[in-house]
């Protein structure tokens, strides 16, 4: 599942800050198409890069992850 992750958090990432800046427009009353435009734009441009952040801290971050999916990760002791 190389691109596993990436499936998920760049369209989520995206979606909600696409799905915010929309919900701020149409608070300040900016509704036409010029503003689901700029909403998903800005979703776009900010959301991609924080999803492949996002991803990229997952797997640096989880202990388990292991690129070779065949290599057998023990479980750290529990701490008591």
């Amino acid at each position: 599942m190389k691109h596993g992750w990436r499936l998920v958090f760049v369209p989520l990432a995206v979606a909600c800050i696409a799905g915010a800046a929309l919900v701020l427009f149409l608070a300040m009353a900016w509704v036409s198409a010029a503003a689901f435009g700029t909403a998903a734009l800005i979703g776009l441009v900010l959301g991609v890069p924080f999803g492949l952040w996002a991803t990229k801290k997952l797997r640096r971050d989880d202990p388990e992850w292991s690129e070779r999916r065949d290599a057998h990760v023990p479980n750290p002791p529990p701490l008591v």
